[in-house]
């Protein structure tokens, strides 16, 4: 990274964007809830105030991630290691794609790797073939003015089986 005060500026790899979270000292902060779309529905909480990495792990690299898909079949779908992130922005979230093998899709556009993109409530992404839903963006400040605590959330078991 060239410039300190451009967090987006001249990076080429996730790892570029995590070395220095003291450039992302008062971006927006932004709390976004996801709905993947795999069985059971799984919801996912996340309070983004840094870049957040999304992907899949597995037993022999040791890569950080935010979102980790790999219980949610992202090995089978297709998900990379290092798969997209999300980045805080003052006017809103946005999804970049980090150069995945099988690609990174918000509304059924391919994303560009490298490009950010805006997120909204409501937007269908594609992580290869693994879907999710944006089920809620806000500020953080609201969220936790409101009173409202990030949870991650999964159906309880009755019997052995999942259920709403």
């Amino acid at each position: 990274m060239t410039n300190n005060t451009d967090p987006y500026e001249d990076f080429d790899h996730i790892d570029a964007l995590n070395t220095d979270l003291a450039v992302w000292q008062g971006v927006q902060n932004w709390r976004i809830i996801l709905e993947i779309n795999a069985p059971p529905p799984n919801i996912i909480g996340l309070d983004v105030k840094w870049p957040c990495a999304i992907g899949r792990s597995d037993r022999y690299t040791r890569i950080h991630l935010d979102i980790d898909l790999m219980s949610l079949g992202g090995d089978a779908h297709g998900v990379s290691r290092r798969h997209a992130v999300l980045l805080p922005h003052g006017t809103g979230l946005m999804i970049m794609d980090v150069g995945s093998t099988n690609g990174t899709w918000v509304n059924d556009t391919q994303l560009m790797p490298g490009k950010q993109y805006p997120l909204a409530k409501g937007d269908h992404i594609e992580f290869s073939t693994l879907k999710a839903t944006v089920r809620s963006i806000v500020r953080l400040e609201e969220s936790q003015a409101a009173g409202y605590n990030t949870i991650v959330a999964r159906p309880k078991k009755k019997n052995g089986t999942a259920h709403r």
